[in-house]
């Protein structure tokens, strides 16, 4: 007979699907509650960096999955999303990247481009010099 496993060993049974990872700084010691052993190290620089990439790529992957749950007031995917991304901004302003110029870099953007607040889907573009005038 195969035991039930609970949500923490559904999680980790995930998870070991996946090895190697970056993972939250309590997963070993949930590991450890399950009575299991973790193995893990801590990376440096350069490893985080790659970790971190494949980390933002899972986690958006996981809100555009969970999309409409997420619209319904579930909100743990955009969390782990923007966890991820405050991580990289906090790597980088260790890295004498300040998290200060990422703000401004973002504002910047805002004012130059625009945001996202009037919702507009570009359909295309059309040559100025074959558009009739009445379009």
């Amino acid at each position: 007979m195969i035991p039930k496993l609970t949500k923490a060993g559904r999680n980790l049974k995930k998870i070991r699907e996946t090895l190697p990872k970056l993972v939250r700084d309590k997963v070993p010691e949930h590991i450890i509650s399950d009575e299991l052993v973790p193995v893990y190290h801590f990376a440096g620089d350069e490893e985080y960096e790659s970790f971190l990439k494949l980390k933002l790529r899972e986690e958006v992957n996981e809100l555009i999955d969970g999309f409409d749950e997420f619209m319904k007031g579930d909100f743990s995917e955009v969390a782990d999303v923007l966890d991820v991304v405050n991580a990289i901004v906090m790597h980088a302003h260790s890295t004498h990247i300040g998290g200060v110029t990422v703000a401004n870099a973002r504002k910047a953007k805002a004012r130059t481009k625009g945001s996202f607040d009037k919702r507009i889907i570009l359909e295309g573009f059309l040559d100025r010099s074959k558009v009739n005038e009445n379009y």
